[in-house]
């Protein structure tokens, strides 16, 4: 099964770029647990790159990122804000 993803990722120049890609669900889950999390059903995100955390969605580099009902309560426990 797939999923479509918004990446995030910035270039040599520092430009911050957006792409959205299929991505097979057994890869996302190989993802390392300890840098990574799913906070929505489209999101993924770096753990060392968020910048802010608000109640509803995390700020990545400056990009507001939504946080899905469905994975607010994991993020919080593994973000320890819960």
């Amino acid at each position: 099964m797939y999923i479509l993803i918004s990446v995030y990722s910035k270039n040599r120049n520092r430009y911050l770029t957006k792409f959205i890609t299929r991505i097979n669900i057994e890869v996302m889950e190989q993802l390392p647990a300890d840098m990574f999390i799913r906070v929505h059903k489209s999101f993924v995100v770096s753990l060392r790159h968020i910048d802010i955390v608000e109640r509803h969605q995390v700020k990545v580099r400056g990009v507001a990122i939504p946080i899905g009902l469905t994975y607010r309560e994991q993020f919080q426990i593994k973000y320890g804000i819960r």
